[in-house]
């Protein structure tokens, strides 16, 4: 693949992030990609790249979204300790 041979898990990841997701939904905002985006965008790179390349770009994929998720209510719990 396109990733292979990078060293680190950080780099390895960063190139996934680059290759596989930057570009993966044209024209969506991170909380909009659905199921069916997602099926198509992870048949397509399974489609192109070697096993196992997809599963991994999904795994960072969906660490992304749970991320973005998670986001609003952690800044929410912690406005208390705002000053």
């Amino acid at each position: 693949g396109q990733c292979a041979g990078v060293p680190k898990t950080k780099d390895i990841n960063g190139c996934y992030r680059r290759v596989y997701l930057q570009d993966a939904f044209p024209g969506l905002c991170i909380d909009e990609p659905n199921e069916e985006h997602v099926t198509r965008w992870f048949a397509e790179v399974n489609r192109q790249m070697e096993p196992g390349t997809a599963n991994r770009a999904f795994g960072l994929l969906r660490l992304t979204l749970l991320r973005q998720r998670t986001l609003p209510a952690l800044i929410h719990a912690n406005d208390k300790y705002l000053i």
